[in-house]
């Protein structure tokens, strides 16, 4: 996403109190059409599919684990082989001393398990007990007391090798507690044969669920982690607590969006949401908006609606035009690097069934996690995917490369050099020179995206490997273009 030169110089202001990354959370993307690990995950050894086996092999014998999971087919079979047997070790830590309680929506979820504490939600259909026909859609994992594992994964080899998909694992004993209390509801209380599903929760009889919709927790680190499920209405919907990250009410204490927003969304259906995104674009013209979408019909009155607003949002055609795998995902990233960054996501479509209580009442969550580097995580996911649409922002510059920053400036530790490239670069190089000329360093980043604003972190040490000296250095940034080779140059400083 191109920054106007007037939204970047306002970065520099807060550039400085960005929230670091947490150590208590660890972000998974998939990788479609490879059997690799995604450059982009917290471990780029590990497959996503890895990381769930990981987080839920962690648990010790005398420990509970819950698990909420529309789809599961990894059980070691077939295609699935070469990917994690999720299914099979479920069994085996049952059979360890770890109490397992699964809840799926239907038997093919559930096929394979071997211990008795599952629950489908399709079993319970014309029996009063749940809405009006919804699907459990949820994709968590609980670690009792300890963590959390959600996201837009389902637990499946086309989520693993076919589809965009993202997880977000979360180690917070509150947050662990509030998913606990949701799958719980939806479960029965483990002594008692009651279980809840869709707007039943929501009901006002004594057989309602407990309400954790809207729980907030803050991490030790400070970080603050906000969680809606579907198809709870007090204190709102899912789909309103979107609404209200994309444009704010002046009471609710949430920062505007002050420099950009970005989507991914699979199903987008849901007008308000939409909506939201034009009256934030209309508070302030300057906003940088740009989203991706799934090319299928359920999404082509709100694209063309965000379209017509001048709101960047684009197809993803890979699965009609190549018969390639989903574009999954359902998330949204505001300023990803300014301090009041943040990313929602989870298992919730933008559609009535899935962030309301409107339309068939699925069981889904997501969450809102408020800090910066963990949305910098999902705006190069973001990035990553735009390109391949074949496509460019709205905003794209005509010059090869321009708006080159660096922050912070006075860097003492590190620095973060900023530039926006043309579509057509094919190759960027970075020089850093003395005032009196003398090349300090030069980089050459191998991941870069054309088209969109990048950055390349500097660890101000030359090209020796010795930290440069306090003082002014001219930051170039050279461009390759099928015409010629072009160049930017920014004076930023050095502090001791």
């Amino acid at each position: 996403m191109i920054k106007r030169a007037s939204v970047i110089l306002a970065a520099l202001a807060v550039a400085a109190q960005i929230a670091v990354a947490s150590d208590d959370i660890k972000i998974w993307f998939s990788n479609p059409d490879s059997s690799l690990p995604s450059p982009l995950s917290h471990d780029t050894s590990k497959r996503i599919d890895a990381a769930l086996y990981d987080f839920i092999d962690s648990a010790q014998s005398g420990t509970t684990v819950y698990v909420a999971i529309f789809e599961m087919n990894l059980d070691g079979s077939g295609d699935a082989s070469a990917l994690k047997n999720i299914k099979g070790l479920l069994n085996s830590k049952s059979a360890d001393g770890v109490a397992i309680y699964v809840v799926g929506h239907s038997t093919v979820t559930l096929a394979g398990l071997t211990f008795p504490t599952t629950v489908y939600r399709a079993a319970y259909e014309g029996e009063g007990t749940e809405g009006s026909g919804g699907l459990m859609h949820n994709k968590f994992v609980v670690l009792k007391d300890s963590a959390v594992w959600t996201g837009s994964y389902n637990f499946t080899l086309s989520a693993t090798l076919q589809q965009d998909n993202n997880a977000a694992e979360i180690f917070s004993p509150e947050l662990a507690g509030v998913f606990e209390t949701e799958f719980i509801n939806m479960y029965g209380p483990l002594a008692v044969a009651s279980k809840k599903f869709g707007d039943i929760k929501t009901s006002s009889a004594s057989a309602a669920g407990t309400n954790v919709n809207g729980s907030s927790v803050t991490m030790r680190d400070g970080t603050v982690v906000k969680v809606y499920f579907n198809p709870y209405t007090t204190p709102q919907t899912v789909a309103a607590a979107i609404e209200s990250e994309i444009a704010p009410s002046p009471v609710s204490g949430i920062p505007a969006p002050a420099e950009s927003v970005g989507f991914a969304a699979a199903w987008f259906s849901r007008t308000s949401i939409s909506e939201a995104m034009k009256e934030a674009l209309a508070a302030d013209a300057g906003l940088d908006i740009s989203g991706i979408m799934d090319d299928q019909s359920s999404n082509t009155s709100n694209f063309w609606s965000l379209k017509t607003s001048t709101i960047n949002v684009v197809w993803d055609s890979r699965r009609s035009s190549f018969g390639r795998g989903l574009m999954h995902h359902k998330f949204i990233f505001i300023d990803p690097r300014r301090l009041n960054g943040r990313v929602v996501t989870g298992s919730a479509n933008w559609s009535n069934s899935g962030a309301t209580s409107d339309g068939n009442d699925n069981d889904e969550n997501i969450v809102i996690i408020y800090n910066s580097s963990v949305s910098g995580k999902y705006y190069d996911e973001f990035r990553r995917m735009f390109a391949l649409t074949g496509q460019v922002s709205a905003g794209a510059v005509a010059k090869a490369v321009d708006n080159v920053i660096m922050y912070p400036s006075p860097a003492r530790a590190s620095a973060a050099i900023g530039f926006d490239i043309s579509a057509v670069v094919e190759k960027i190089t970075i020089k850093i020179y003395t005032l009196s000329g003398e090349l300090a360093r030069s980089i050459t980043p191998e991941t870069y995206y054309p088209g969109f604003y990048n950055e390349v972190v500097w660890n101000l040490k030359n090209s020796t490997g010795q930290r440069v000296a306090p003082g002014l250095y001219f930051i170039k940034v050279e461009a390759e273009t099928p015409d010629g080779k072009f160049f930017a140059l920014k004076k930023a400083a050095v502090g001791k």
